[in-house]
């Protein structure tokens, strides 16, 4: 809040009152560089003072904080006292309802609907892996080899693959019977 000051003296007093249901509260009197604070807003305020402007914040307001806020300044020296007030500034403080429990229960859901669509990834992804990582590690009998290359023309293997420990003989269209140990 801002009260412009049209006096030269340095020698003057700056109250800052609220008025509030015809009751007067005072807020701060600053004399000099002396500020005094009073109780209902003792460190709550912030104030700033130069020749022409004295400027008034105050922090974590209230519903009690509702009201007018004038400043009134006061020359006493040279006599008699001269005294200016401006018209005020009219503070009102309204609680505003339900504005942070619907900014919470928007973020829970969007939460709960993050966390919806992980478990629903998760159970999707951990059967179609298993699935195939079952397929993968199932063991599947070895292939026979077939020696090709030595193939006679009725489709029979004249050059059988060895194997080791296993007996065998070759087929009698290709030639002498032979028994590999």
């Amino acid at each position: 809040m801002n009260c412009w000051i049209n006096s030269l003296s340095l020698d003057r007093r700056i109250e800052w009152m609220k008025t509030s249901q015809n009751r007067i509260t005072n807020v701060l009197t600053s004399r000099g560089n002396t500020n005094r604070t009073y109780p209902n807003y003792a460190n709550r305020t912030k104030y700033f003072l130069n020749d022409s402007i004295s400027i008034l914040s105050i922090s974590r307001i209230n519903l009690n904080d509702t009201g007018v806020y004038v400043c009134e300044v006061l020359v006493e020296i040279p006599g008699p006292v001269y005294r200016k007030f401006g018209n005020g500034t009219h503070l009102q403080v309204h609680v505003i309802k339900n504005s942070a429990t619907s900014s919470n229960v928007s973020i829970t859901d969007s939460t709960r609907w993050v966390l919806i669509s992980c478990i629903s990834a998760i159970t999707l992804i951990v059967p179609v892996t298993t699935f195939f990582l079952a397929r993968k590690l199932m063991k599947k009998d070895e292939p026979v080899y077939v020696n090709v290359k030595y193939r006679n023309k009725a489709g029979q293997n004249c050059r059988p693959t060895e194997q080791r420990n296993v007996k065998y003989t070759t087929s009698s269209n290709c030639g002498d019977v032979k028994t590999v140990n």
